[in-house]
């Protein structure tokens, strides 16, 4: 109950392998996007959530490493 899986996207999220922090989506520069991301994941790691990002580009290329973490994540 006290733990939260994120699926982050390549695109939406920026990708820090695949985008520069400059590169602007939506008119908004990635490092915006990361600040924001970061400030929720403070927010609710400060509430007592523990956080568990997992990457598009990771499930699409090592599922199963993903589905391990995602099981050792749920087990701890």
């Amino acid at each position: 109950p006290n733990k939260i899986i994120e699926h982050h996207g390549t695109y939406i999220h920026g990708d820090p392998r695949k985008f520069p922090p400059n590169k602007k989506i939506y008119g908004v520069p990635i490092e915006g996007k990361w600040k924001l991301d970061k400030m929720i994941e403070d927010s609710l790691k400060k509430d007592g959530y523990k956080i568990l990002v997992i990457w598009y580009e990771d499930i699409m290329n090592d599922f199963e490493n993903v589905t391990k973490k995602i099981q050792k994540f749920v087990k701890d």
